[in-house]
């Protein structure tokens, strides 16, 4: 039953997304009806209109079921599964998974019986404290590499994470890697692994595919002396994508030659020489003192480290017609520009 001071999935429904329009009725007739995948078997249904959800903490809004609905064409009832439901007594209330039953309200309606899953509690304290685990508290999440994983190994795969596959596929060596039988791409040898964000950054930061390469290659040439233990060998996100960068910022200066050599050979040398002296990646090569507040942009303040130790080095031996100094400037610029304040974009007027 339903007291009368208690707000129904039904009135939720009409009175945040209906009345105000934010789900227009022309998106509720395309997507109406509109559902795959099987339902859950052997449970109790509920009409999902009737139900009420004190416990739940959370609101969904109309972008994200909109988003969902358009993303999995409907309901798609393997991701979807059962609402979950609460009873205390003889009381019912979703305690878990209002934004599956507003999907629910929309492409089925709120009349629809939709697959519930029953738990007793014996409070609404403990309610509560499990709303909390399940959200945040102690829930496992899957991690990106995890994701990234089983997105290659399912029938669905957002473009980034086929931009990302596609990427290390052409490294040869290089995969996502998370146990002896959990990685991809699945490489005849495995000697490097790399977390997903990293290569997410610099796909949006630098885009050319030849360059990200290029970065790839520089890395397992200067550290694979590093490496220690059991294959593979790991990739530190931030030095990686310092060389990625290097290597894109610095391109046409670092195609030119000095001496029959080009200055990519002697960066590769000095960075050699380097790594011997300081074998300690992490500590040794993420030049703290260059660090950065923003996460996915630290990898610039390493690149500035690394460039600046290199051009001590090799500006006094080299003829000052080269251009180093408009390079350094490059890597100078990016990083300052970096940490600039974001614009907010704003939004035009209706």
């Amino acid at each position: 039953m339903t007291s009368t001071n208690e707000t129904t999935v039904r009135q939720f429904f009409k009175e945040q997304f209906l009345d105000n329009k934010a789900i227009s009725q022309k998106f509720i007739d395309t997507w109406k009806g509109r559902q795959h995948g099987n339902k859950p078997v052997g449970v109790p249904t509920r009409v999902v209109g009737d139900l009420t959800f004190t416990y739940n903490g959370r609101r969904p809004t109309a972008k994200k079921i909109k988003d969902y609905i358009e993303k999995h064409e409907g309901i798609d009832w393997f991701l979807h599964g059962a609402l979950n439901v609460a009873k205390i007594g003889d009381k019912e209330d979703l305690w878990d998974s209002l934004h599956r039953a507003i999907i629910d309200c929309v492409v089925l309606g709120p009349d629809a019986e939709v697959p519930a899953l029953v738990t007793e509690f014996n409070d609404s304290r403990e309610v509560h404290s499990n709303f909390h685990e399940v959200n945040g508290g102690s829930a496992k999440h899957t991690t990106p590499e995890q994701s990234f994983i089983s997105q290659m190994r399912g029938k669905r795969q957002e473009p980034m994470t086929l931009d990302i596959y596609n990427l290390l596929q052409s490294t040869g060596n290089v995969s996502v890697y998370e146990n002896n039988d959990l990685y991809e791409p699945q490489h005849a040898s495995v000697n490097w692994s790399v977390n997903v964000g990293p290569c997410k950054q610099m796909l949006i930061d630098v885009q050319d595919h030849k360059d990200i390469l290029a970065g790839f290659d520089m890395y397992k040439d200067c550290f694979e002396r590093t490496y220690k233990g059991d294959k593979p060998f790991k990739m530190l996100g931030q030095l990686l994508g310092a060389l990625i960068f290097l290597n894109h910022a610095n391109k046409s200066w670092l195609s030119k030659e000095y001496k029959g050599k080009s200055n990519a050979e002697y960066f590769v040398d000095w960075m050699k020489d380097s790594v011997k002296s300081r074998p300690n990646l992490a500590e040794q090569w993420l030049f703290r003192n260059y660090m950065h507040d923003r996460q996915e942009k630290r990898y610039l303040g390493t690149a500035k480290g690394i460039w600046e130790g290199f051009m001590h080095f090799y500006i006094p031996s080299v003829s000052k017609n080269q251009g180093h100094k408009a390079t350094e400037d490059a890597v100078e610029k990016a990083y300052l520009d970096s940490l600039k304040p974001k614009k907010k974009k704003l939004k035009k007027a209706a």
